[in-house]
């Protein structure tokens, strides 16, 4: 199954028009269509399907995974409209995938020669 692709606008963080996280913000995820909500997930493998809209947290931060063409819909905690975007497309490269570590082969959290060499081999 391909894998889901991380919504990189949600882990930067959404502001309001005067700057300030977007905090409780709503952020919908619709087929083309504008009006179909469209299935999100909370992994990029797919696992479970996301709430849909995204509740953001009080930085305006959200985590979730999608994959294809999506109309997104930014709200503010009210449910006001802010931004719609069309045609927003979530692609993972064909290649994609997870590599994880054991950072613990690499020594303790306090060895700075540690830590570089585990960043190093995950690079």
């Amino acid at each position: 199954m391909a894998q889901a692709k991380q919504v990189d606008i949600l882990i930067s963080g959404l502001t309001d028009s005067a700057g300030a996280p977007l905090n409780q913000g709503k952020v919908y995820f619709y087929a083309t269509d504008g009006s179909t909500l469209k299935t999100i997930w909370t992994d990029s493998e797919k696992g479970t399907a996301s709430a849909n809209p995204v509740i953001l947290t009080t930085g305006g931060l959200g985590e979730i995974f999608a994959d294809g063409t999506y109309t997104v819909k930014i709200a503010d905690s009210d449910n006001a409209t802010i931004q719609t975007i069309e045609n927003m497309t979530f692609t993972p490269s064909a290649d994609a995938t997870i590599n994880e570590i054991d950072a613990s082969d690499y020594g303790t959290a306090t060895n700075e020669n540690a830590i570089s060499l585990a960043i190093t081999s995950a690079s």
